[in-house]
């Protein structure tokens, strides 16, 4: 969740700001800009806030470098004004689109808290004039965890354990935080349930859905914790389970994932520069997978993965730099210590071919599709899906991945499915696909996502998301009435 922006200017001069529709009308005259109208009635509904504006461009897909490091402008507006300008100039002519973020801030931390949002269509700067654009702002469609707004959030699950009502769960780097109540309006408040004191050794990489085998029955819903030292275990009680991978040693684990196998366990996991599992028939696991490339990768091995966990053929699949493949739930039970080099030539590749250039595309994202057993793959060129076998075989994929057309010339990094819908993002768009029709709503980041995407998990129609700026929901059913 990866990821994302490049913009280049020279020069920028603001004046006021909010924001959304475009219409140009070129002026002669004057230096190459923009001229961008703002409804402030709009804006100034509630009293004793001050407004920002954050103004980014776009040329193609790509953020153009307004401001700096930053990649936008920032204009403080004036709620006395019936409406405000902001004057951006000395802009090279050419193709652009305009992106507006309308809000306050955070006391806390100064983080940017988003009330509407501005995107228009595609615009040309002619040289030597102005472009005025007159906005209409649409609300933002998400609703906050207002308590953790501009915090890194590496992680979120919706998860159920023992006597515990289904909870959203949240990560940072030395945080775990709970919510209960339902996001279908006002902006909300997380819970912490531990902080640093908690974790004085070691940090949380992410959180996820976890099993716990007791020796009797099916395994029970625990949380998952993949840390800088291994993958922890917690049961909704006052102790966090360090032990769970001792066999495993300290390893840092960036994400892991668990599924019933009968009345056992298995377990996936990717860890810093590669991936392994385990399969789990004793309380405490000893015959880890852990394959480790960091000695030959400068890079991440895995950039994503996922498991299909409800087949006879259970398997995790995994997007790496060396290709992306399946390892079978059987090459977990039949591993032994010191098999890392030949476990690799065990596990089944597969790829996507571009048919105009019989050249094979790189997989950067994963999904799983439980209701078509369909996997999804995020490419550079868009996503595909092909269905996966449904009993034990040497093929990763029973069919030739398909495009979806809506999402040609896309670079999709992350991807989730549930019944009704596809959640899927590109490096500037959110995208929201309702399965049964084929419509798609999209959103830009500056409509109120929390920064780079860490995260994604369904509750329900409603999409929980996590990123490096905090914590957000989406009542997806909303959009598409």
């Amino acid at each position: 969740m990866k990821k994302i922006y490049h913009y280049i200017i020279a020069c920028v001069i603001l004046s006021s700001i909010f924001f959304l529709v475009a219409c140009h009308a070129p002026m002669d005259g004057k230096s190459e800009g923009l001229e961008i109208a703002l409804p402030m009635a709009q804006i100034y509904t509630l009293t004793g806030e001050e407004y920002f504006a954050h103004v980014y461009l776009l040329v193609g897909n790509e953020l153009f470098p307004l401001g700096g490091s930053n990649n936008y402008v920032e204009k403080g507006l004036d709620e006395e004004a019936d409406q405000e300008i902001i004057l951006v100039e000395n802009i090279p002519a050419g193709q652009y689109s305009l992106w507006l973020g309308i809000g306050t801030k955070r006391a806390e931390n100064g983080a940017f808290n988003v009330h509407y949002y501005y995107e228009s269509s595609e615009f040309e700067l002619v040289a030597g004039s102005t472009t005025h654009i007159d906005c209409v702002l649409l609300d933002c469609p998400f609703d906050k965890a207002l308590n953790v707004l501009g915090e890194n959030i590496n992680g979120a699950v919706i998860n159920t354990i023992g006597a515990n009502p289904t909870t959203l769960y949240a990560s940072g780097p030395k945080n775990l935080y709970s919510f209960s109540g339902v996001y279908n309006g006002p902006d909300f408040n997380v819970v912490e349930l531990y902080n640093e004191t908690d974790f004085p050794n070691y940090s949380i990489n992410s959180v996820s859905k976890g099993l716990n085998y007791t020796g009797v029955g099916a395994p029970t819903n625990y949380l998952f914790l993949s840390t800088t030292i291994g993958i922890s275990k917690w049961d909704g009680n006052a102790t966090i389970d360090n032990t769970f991978s001792a066999g495993l040693g300290e390893v840092n684990v960036l994400r892991s994932l668990a599924y019933p196998d009968g009345n056992n366990l298995s377990v996936y996991f990717q860890r810093n520069g590669g991936l392994g599992g385990v399969a789990q028939d004793a309380l405490t696991p000893t015959d880890w997978v852990n394959v480790d490339y960091t000695e030959f990768l400068k890079d991440q091995l895995v950039w994503d993965f996922c498991v299909t966990d409800n087949l006879t053929n259970n398997a995790g699949y995994f997007a790496t730099a060396l290709g992306s493949l399946r390892v079978p739930q059987i090459i977990l039970e039949n591993y032994t210590e010191g098999q890392e080099v030949r476990l690799m030539s065990q596990v089944d590749f597969f790829s996507i071919i571009d048919s105009n250039t019989e050249e094979e595309i790189p997989i950067i994202s994963l999904g799983y599709d439980a209701a078509t057993t369909s996997l999804y793959m995020g490419t550079f060129k868009g996503l595909f899906h092909a269905q996966v076998p449904d009993i034990d075989t040497s093929e990763p994929l029973s069919e030739t991945p398909v495009l979806l057309e809506e999402t040609a010339g896309k670079r999709i990094y992350m991807v989730l499915l549930n019944n009704t819908y596809r959640a899927y993002a590109s490096n500037t768009h959110l995208f929201l696909q309702e399965k049964l029709s084929g419509n798609v709503v999209s959103l830009p980041f500056v409509a109120g996502l929390p920064g780079d995407i860490s995260a994604m998990d369904w509750h329900g129609n409603t999409l929980i998301i996590s990123g490096n700026l905090g914590l957000v929901a989406l009542n997806v059913d909303t959009l598409f009435l």
